[in-house]
């Protein structure tokens, strides 16, 4: 039994060019004015909540240590860090330190604060760093 090879023939299809694109309406300044006022907000909302997410995140790092601990896996918290919760160890450590640290946080935000005060996780780490820095002078002064 042989097999015969059949040719398949091409189709080519004419198909009429398109029309020229229609350019969509130029936005009005108006209009302008309005995207770059909600995107703004967008971006001070988002740097709210990445800081208000990170602390969230360090208390669930927390609680997961201590979780780590009790099940007498203490040797595990770095491999847990890096592979389950796919993050760099000093990221968790930031996370931590900030959920550590959310009340006296709340505290050096407050008085500025005008509304609602927005900050981001690096500011965050930096006014704690710097309420340290002046405890640990204080502390010095007096002794």
């Amino acid at each position: 039994m042989t097999q015969t090879k059949t040719a398949v023939p091409l189709v080519f299809e004419l198909v009429p060019a398109p029309a020229q694109a229609v350019a969509p309406p130029t936005p009005s300044l108006d209009d302008l004015t309005a995207m770059i006022r909600h995107s703004h907000r967008e971006a001070i909302n988002a740097v709210a909540r990445g800081a208000w997410y990170a602390i969230q995140a360090g208390h669930a790092l927390t609680r997961a240590k201590a979780e780590l601990k009790a099940q007498r896996l203490t040797g595990m918290w770095e491999d847990y860090v890096a592979v389950q919760c796919q993050m760099p160890m000093r990221t968790a450590q930031h996370y931590m330190y900030l959920a550590k640290h959310e009340d006296k946080l709340r505290q050096l935000v407050a008085p500025d604060a005008q509304g609602d005060a927005f900050i981001s996780q690096a500011q965050a780490l930096k006014l704690l760093g710097a309420a340290k820095k002046k405890r640990r002078r204080a502390a010095r002064v007096q002794t």
